[in-house]
């Protein structure tokens, strides 16, 4: 297998293990050094992380991304638009990493295009933010949505179209 599908395996299966409650680590063999958990599992008695690796915690609201880099408790915080509220919290957590300085990392759900499209325009607008992992439209069986990003793979083209460039859905009917 590639590198690169067995990094988005182990992504995958570290993101998943967390998202059950357990603290997970990537594979050395893959070459990153990064872990996903709660901040009190590597938190030492010291007040700081114990042991050199990068953490990232998901927040779900602006005060638990305040509580988080007041205490510096994580590297970097990761910012989801259907875990924190929508645009609006995301905002004022991204306002906050700003003014503390603690870089961002935008992620999504296994969610349609249109929600990640904004998640792509947040990241686009905001220089703290420096990593994505937006990768739930490609994991979808299907695409009705026509316009917005398009995602291929590694790679997240935005559109020229005016807002978010989403300009209808397949086969959809309305209501009379």
């Amino acid at each position: 297998m590639k590198r690169s599908m067995l990094l988005c395996l182990a992504l995958l299966l570290a993101l998943w293990s967390a998202a059950c409650g357990e603290t997970v680590s990537l594979p050395e063999s893959l070459g990153v050094n990064a872990s996903q958990g709660t901040v009190q599992d590597h938190w030492d008695d010291h007040g700081g992380m114990s042991d050199g690796t990068e953490y990232w915690e998901i927040v779900f609201s602006p005060e638990d991304a305040v509580r988080i880099m007041q205490t510096r408790a994580a590297d970097l915080v990761n910012i989801k638009l259907m875990k924190c509220g929508g645009l609006y919290n995301a905002l004022k957590i991204v306002s906050a990493a700003e003014v503390y300085g603690v870089e961002c990392m935008i992620g999504c759900m296994l969610e349609a295009k249109i929600s990640v499209n904004a998640a792509v325009h947040l990241a686009c607008a905001k220089k703290i933010i420096t990593k994505i992992d937006l990768d739930g439209p490609v994991l979808c069986s299907e695409d009705p949505i026509l316009g917005g990003a398009v995602f291929d793979e590694q790679r997240i083209t935005v559109s020229d179209e005016p807002g978010l460039g989403i300009k209808g859905v397949e086969k959809m009917t309305y209501l009379d």
